[in-house]
């Protein structure tokens, strides 16, 4: 018996067939031919069989290895304790009905699998999971991530490790909204209104473009590039990780390399229908989409698709941004974009950014944020939606911009390089590609601007009406805005010509269009400042 009992020990006996079952230490799943393992630097070794083991000394002398390896196996409990685990959430403000992250930390043996399983009591709720190791290798600092969803209401997340019997606690309110820092909100869409860019200089002028999503969640968007007439070229799907921001300089774009979209890490195969995993990105011609943006005959149509007003060479336009419900290859000129069950645009308010002119060359950068436009499913109206040329119900739910804008403006004293406004106009026509000597365009939208003093007295300036692209850069003091006064509020307003053109079967409740105002003002070789304008009353 005493034979037996010790062959089981040694690494050449073990697997003897006269051993008796080996003996494994509490909470370890049962072997009956195994001899005991213990790690060491180079993997698992096992403890030698002396040549002579007769007397009790010699086999008391053999045994210590395995009782100070029994002793480590037992005592995980120990370990985990003198770690003290900690409780977080990513993101740290979780938002009500959506995913978010529990994460445990500490140091200990490290060998959760990820399964857990989640229990409700009351306003408690309890993950429960184990990092039981079969064989102990020694401590590690882990990181433990398990899902949860929680509507609102004050709650207490508990997380409860059956191994060691340990639970760390931490309480949580889930907002109603998205977290954003107080005074900024986020939407269902960005608007970037106007972008240059010139593809073929590395070091020359090109706009950044950052879409950040205010979220915990992923976020499926779709990315929309449009011409200075309002004519889409190219879309593509984007993920956001939560609380992320992805960032894009727009002449890679124009290079044909679109931002590569993170893999999705919380859930897999993608959450979204349609989508891929990578999510899947067009291909596109440089030498076409650099056409179409800059005025010049398209490869092909040899048709124009932007109005060539930019310098030779520049690709101009404006970028839209929207939260999707699924990935597709619709433009927002096409139906299944706005309509139906299976509509791609999403509603949910999570999206911020902001916009750079960078120009290498110069040394020279401008920027200001991203029009934000909220989607409101309870105070959506047919016609009164800031997508309202492409779904006459309102199925977007987004919010109207205004349709009247004050924006400050100076041509003297600190700012002695001028000020420009960077317009988005609303057209709720739908543009076609032209000939490119088709001369002014039919239809045009008409911009109104009067600029008064500083102080608000009379007008300085008579009324200047100009019939403006969709997306543009406008000098003040220019041909276009020709002011002298050195301190100016413009007053901006547009509209479209109605007693000469038909609408496009979009119900209208006026005639006055929505717009976007945004201003840079710059000092000669030193600094410039970029903010958005503000809507007036009476919009």
């Amino acid at each position: 018996m005493r034979d037996r009992q010790w062959r089981f020990l040694c690494a050449d006996h073990g697997t003897s067939a006269d051993s008796e079952p080996a003996f494994q230490p509490p909470g370890r799943p049962h072997s009956s031919r195994r001899p005991v393992a213990y790690p060491d630097a180079t993997g698992p070794a096992h403890i030698p069989c002396p040549e002579e083991a007769n007397t009790p000394m010699q086999r008391a002398l053999h045994l210590v290895p395995f009782l100070l390896l029994l002793g480590l196996a037992t005592a995980p409990a120990a370990i985990a304790q003198d770690s003290g685990p900690t409780l977080a959430f990513a993101p740290s403000h979780p938002v009500a009905g959506e995913t978010f992250l529990v994460i445990v930390s500490g140091r200990g043996h490290g060998c959760f699998d990820g399964s857990h399983e989640t229990t409700f009591d009351g306003n408690e709720v309890t993950l429960t999971y184990s990092d039981h190791c079969p064989i102990f290798a020694g401590e590690v600092d882990y990181t433990y991530r398990m899902e949860l969803t929680l509507p609102g209401g004050d709650w207490t997340v508990h997380a409860h490790n059956t191994f060691t019997d340990e639970t760390v606690s931490r309480s949580v309110v889930p907002r109603s909204e998205p977290f954003v820092e107080p005074g900024r909100t986020a939407g269902a869409t960005l608007l970037f209104p106007y972008f240059e860019v010139d593809p073929t200089d590395p070091d020359g002028l090109t706009t950044l473009i950052a879409v950040g999503n205010a979220s915990g969640a992923q976020t499926l968007t779709r990315v929309v590039l449009w011409t200075d007439r309002g004519i889409p070229t190219l879309a593509f799907d984007l993920v956001l990780n939560g609380e992320s921001v992805q960032t894009m300089n727009l002449r890679d774009v124009f290079a044909g390399n679109l931002p590569e979209t993170p893999v999705p890490v919380l859930v897999e195969p993608h959450p979204y229908p349609g989508c891929q995993t990578p999510v899947h990105v067009p291909a596109v011609s440089p030498e076409v989409l650099r056409a179409k943006h800059s005025g010049e005959p398209v490869p092909g149509d040899r048709l124009c698709y932007s109005t060539g007003r930019n310098a030779e060479g520049i690709a101009v336009g404006y970028v839209t941004v929207d939260v999707a419900r699924r990935c597709s290859t619709a433009l927002p000129s096409d139906p299944e974009y706005f309509e139906g069950d299976d509509r791609i645009v999403g509603t949910r308010n999570v999206l911020w950014g902001d916009q750079f002119f960078v120009n290498g060359e110069q040394d020279f950068a401008q920027g200001f944020e991203a029009v934000v436009v909220p989607a409101d499913l309870e105070k959506a109206e047919a016609g009164k939606t800031f997508y309202r040329k492409f779904t006459a119900s309102g199925a977007d739910a987004r919010a109207m911009l205004p349709r009247r804008h004050l924006v400050r403006a100076s041509t003297q004293g600190t700012f002695d390089g001028g000020t420009d406004f960077l317009l988005w106009i609303e057209d709720v026509r739908h543009r076609e590609p032209r000939a490119c000597d088709a001369g002014p365009e039919a239809c045009p939208i008409h911009l109104e601007a009067s600029f008064v003093a500083e102080r608000g007295s009379d007008a300085v300036e008579g009324a200047t009406v100009l019939s403006p692209p969709v997306s543009g850069r406008f000098a003040v003091g220019g041909p276009e805005l020709p002011v002298t006064a050195p301190f100016t509020v413009a007053h901006l307003g547009a509209s479209d010509p109605t007693e000469h053109c038909d609408f496009t079967g979009v119900p209208l409740g006026g005639v006055s269009l929505q717009m976007s105002a945004s201003t840079v003002m710059k000092a000669f070789g030193r600094f410039s400042v970029g903010f958005r304008g503000v809507g007036a009353e009476g919009n």
